[in-house]
Order: structure tokens, then C-alpha cells, then sequence
């Protein structure tokens, strides 16, 4: 599909992140975390491989929605396209929590650091227990993790080389203080230690 060309591969990634720029996906920069800036990301210094990378990633999150919104409608065409009933919907909310799990891979391509990364990761998280256990969203009173999360998207951010840096960084600090990111962060970490 993609020939030797590199500049070829950075047209087919214009192309993608165009069609991702489309009304009809507006809502998934409004719920995914850090999928903006996928968006505006315009340094494609990488080797051929890491765009192709993305660009499979940025397939993967259009074909995910698509098949969400045709069995959506499909199965529910009296109640239409409308964001509050799609968010009672538990494939919906999967939909959303797998995709900010594209969104944190392609980050990664991308050369974000670390610590922006993991509370990424921890959003997907959220994003995951809101869709499949409902029981641990409530308890962990997750909601004023979502609400984080939307403050975190607003955030101004700034590109040096490929590394991001945020301006505020008590928000940060404030998000790593959070009951559930310190639950998330020792479980990880256990996991790790087992894995060793």
C-alpha cells in the first residue's frame, strides 16, 4: 500500500488526521484525552515505520467509531445521534475507552514524555471502569476524575522538539495526588514486580 517514499506516508497521514478533523468525529476530541493533539502534531521527523504506525493507529480509531455509530443506529434508529443518550451506552463508553488507548499508543510514537503519558494512561482507565465496571466508577467516585480530565484537555500546551511540557504543572501534581491514580499507580507497580 505505502511504496518506499516517505513523503507519500506523510500525505497519508495528512489525509487521515483530515478526515479525523471532520464535524462527524468532533465528539471524539470531546470525550478521548490527548486526542487533540494528534491533530495538531506536525513534526513527521520520524523514520517511515513510526508514521505508518500512526497511521494504522488513526485507521483503527475511524473504523472503531464507524462500526460503533452503524450498530448504534442500527439497533437504536429512534433515538438519533444524540451525546447524552450515546453516553448512557456502555459500548459507547468502551468505544471511547479504547480509542484513548490508540491515542496514548500514538502519543508514545510521537516522543511525549513519560508523566504525560501515565495520566493518560490512568484516563483510559477511568474511560475502561466507566464502560465495564460500573460498581468500581461509583465507588472511586470517578465522576470528579472525568471532570479532571476534561479541565486536563483545556490545558494550553506547547511543543520543544517532541516532548510536551505543560505549563500548569500543579494540575499535574493534583491529578498524581488523586485517590485513584495512587490505587492505579501501586497496582501497576505490582504488576510489575511480579512480571520481573
Amino acid at each position: 500500500m505505502l511504496n518506499n517514499n516517505i513523503h507519500e506516508s506523510k500525505n497519508l497521514l495528512d489525509f487521515y488526521k483530515n478526515i479525523l478533523g471532520k464535524d462527524r468525529y468532533k465528539i471524539l476530541f470531546e470525550l478521548v484525552p490527548g486526542l487533540n493533539l494528534i491533530r495538531k502534531y506536525k513534526d513527521t521527523n520520524f523514520p517511515k515505520t513510526q508514521i505508518i504506525q500512526i497511521i494504522r493507529y488513526l485507521q483503527l480509531i475511524i473504523l472503531r467509531f464507524e462500526v460503533f455509530e452503524f450498530l448504534y443506529l442500527k439497533n437504536k434508529p429512534t433515538r438519533g445521534n444524540n451525546i447524552e443518550n450515546k453516553r448512557q451506552n456502555k459500548d459507547f463508553n468502551e468505544m471511547i475507552a479504547v480509542i484513548s488507548i490508540f491515542s496514548k499508543k500514538m502519543l508514545k510514537i510521537c516522543g511525549y514524555n513519560e508523566r504525560f503519558l501515565q495520566i493518560l494512561e490512568q484516563f483510559s482507565c477511568i474511560l475502561f471502569f466507566k464502560a465495564k465496571h460500573e460498581e468500581v466508577f461509583i465507588k472511586y467516585n470517578l465522576d470528579n476524575e472525568v471532570k479532571s480530565m476534561k479541565e486536563f484537555k483545556e490545558k494550553p500546551f506547547i511543543f520543544q522538539n517532541i516532548f510536551l511540557n505543560i505549563f500548569d504543572d500543579n494540575f499535574m501534581e493534583e491529578v498524581e495526588r488523586s485517590e485513584f491514580f495512587n490505587v492505579f499507580k501501586n497496582t501497576k507497580s505490582k504488576k510489575t514486580k511480579k512480571s520481573d
